[in-house]
């Protein structure tokens, strides 16, 4: 049996949680830009060495919350932020030192 085709969802729109108040998508990531951007980029700041890459993480951050199929069921979407952009730097660093490697052999 074949599995049913994804769901596609229209650019702009996010699905929501039943009984939740319909809120645009942009209104609602933007909310939460409001809510803990600053203190998302001092958490990726205060623990890379260059302020482009923290910003290039923190924006990495924000665009894998942005694909989620439905980012607003996240019980916590704080501990999301800031769990992966815990994992972007560490795949970042991850990947540094296996170039540096590369270089040195």
């Amino acid at each position: 049996m074949l599995a049913s085709p994804p769901r596609h969802r229209p650019h702009g729109s996010l699905p929501s949680l039943p009984n939740a108040p319909a809120v645009p998508a942009a209104d609602w990531l933007s909310d939460l830009v409001r809510a803990h951007g600053t203190a998302l980029l001092r958490f990726v700041g205060s623990r890379m060495r260059d302020a482009g890459e923290a910003e290039d993480i923190a924006q990495e951050t924000w665009l894998r919350l942005h694909r989620l199929d439905t980012p607003r069921q996240l019980g916590n979407p704080r501990a999301f932020l800031f769990q992966t952009a815990a994992n972007l730097m560490v795949d970042r660093r991850r990947r540094q030192q296996l170039a540096a490697r590369h270089r040195a052999a």
